[in-house]
């Protein structure tokens, strides 16, 4: 329950402070609401059933899991070459023609294929590949820095790092803050919580001030006001107002559950082009063509209008599946899996939900096949452990000092 009470506090406080409207932003409309504390109160009714089905697990399994430190080792061996080859890059192209529209230029288009990657197959592979495995790294090895173990996490820190300077992009250190807030919990670690906060934000100001710097914004206060207020708000304000809108695509379309997995859907199509169903698109990629208009969101304090796109959360995706009984379904069935991978000991698994329900606040995490993929890695070392464990014999199981005990 600790993590999905943590999901619930997180979207209950960005949704409390989107009402007073400190930006500029619009404040949601009595129905947006309405829908967004539906889906908490049926995310913890989930929780609630799914700690009740939770087995009781033996202490090894919730504990000891670093039982293919090999593997991980080899993850992060395979992806440091390629990391530090587009880092590399990345500075060269930076140091010969400054960081001005760089952060946009990464991003390739049909017509401009990304300055970094060179080719939208290439931006794809390492979309698809290098980034789902360095960010099944972080979750991983912060499972283990707070066992004790930080080699993992030092290493993993580091290309994680090198990836935001590249791509100028600030997630992955908010990934890193937001990942060590809840294991501090679970492990009652505050100090670590505390020294890393530290160094994550002034990652995050530093990178906003490179990236932002060029377009005139006025000093560090008013873009850390920025990244703090209206990227948490923007979303619930897109998503209310394409609620109102009766001609809007929110209304207009429905997508009966391939919207929330829209990330599973997109590899599908992958393939699917690849076999030849060249017209074959999902509905990820729909949304994401209809969030890549800017819109007037809001009016700052000198009446000129707020543009915002790309801000397509959860709830989007949730009304656009099965408009109401989406904010019923889904966030039972998540809240549920929650509570039964936390109290079963499937700390990495109930982890990784948790980050994809909070950042979903930005833009819907099951929308992204990055999400699936790293979803499916965990699952699969989870399982592993969970035969390791079976094959243990009662006299070591004894020996270890293992006793059942329910992780609730």
């Amino acid at each position: 329950m600790l993590f999905v009470i943590v999901t619930t506090v997180w979207w209950l406080g960005w949704m409390l402070l989107a009402q007073f409207s400190l930006t500029g932003i619009n404040t949601p409309s009595t129905t947006a609401t309405g829908l967004i504390l539906l889906m908490l109160l049926f995310l913890n009714i989930g929780a609630r059933v799914g700690k009740y089905f939770t087995p009781a697990c033996s202490q090894y399994r919730a504990m000891d899991k670093g039982a293919f430190d090999r593997v991980h080792y080899l993850i992060l061996a395979l992806v440091t070459p390629i990391i530090l080859f587009y880092f590399v890059r990345a500075t060269n192209y930076l140091y010969l023609n400054g960081f001005q529209n760089y952060r946009m230029l990464v991003f390739g288009t049909k017509d401009a294929p990304s300055v970094l990657f060179g080719s939208g197959p290439v931006e794809l592979l390492y979309y698809l590949s290098v980034y789902p495995l360095l960010l099944y790294s972080l979750f991983y090895s912060g499972i283990q820095f707070f066992r004790g173990r930080y080699l993992f996490f030092a290493w993993t820190f580091i290309l994680l790092l090198l990836d935001a300077i590249m791509r100028m992009g600030r997630f992955n250190l908010y990934f890193v803050l937001f990942i060590f807030l809840l294991l501090s919990l679970h492990f009652k670690r505050w100090k670590s919580l505390l020294i890393i906060g530290v160094i994550m934000m002034s990652g995050v100001v530093a990178i906003g001030q490179f990236r932002d710097g060029d377009r005139g914004e006025q000093g560090v206060y008013e873009r850390s006001k920025k990244f703090l207020v209206e990227y948490h708000t923007v979303g619930i304000a897109i998503f209310d107002q394409e609620l109102r809108d009766s001609n809007s695509y929110l209304q207009q379309n429905r997508s009966y559950g391939r919207a929330m997995f829209g990330g599973v859907e997109q590899i599908v199509g992958l393939v699917a082009r690849k076999l030849g169903f060249k017209d074959y698109s999902s509905y990820a990629q729909e949304i994401a063509y209809n969030m890549q208009f800017a819109r007037v969101v809001g009016y700052n304090k000198h009446n000129d209008p707020l543009y915002y796109n790309a801000f397509s959360t959860m709830l989007y995706s949730m009304y656009l599946d099965a408009r109401g009984w989406g904010f019923v379904v889904f966030p039972f069935l998540l809240g549920f899996a929650v509570a039964l991978f936390y109290g079963g000991g499937h700390l990495l698994l109930a982890t990784i939900l948790s980050w994809a329900i909070c950042f979903s606040l930005f833009q819907s995490q099951f929308e992204s096949a990055v999400t699936w993929i790293v979803l499916f890695m965990a699952s699969v070392y989870e399982y592993y452990c969970s035969k390791r464990e079976g094959r243990r014999s009662p006299h070591a199981a004894a020996s270890s000092g293992s006793s059942s005990f329910n992780a609730k």
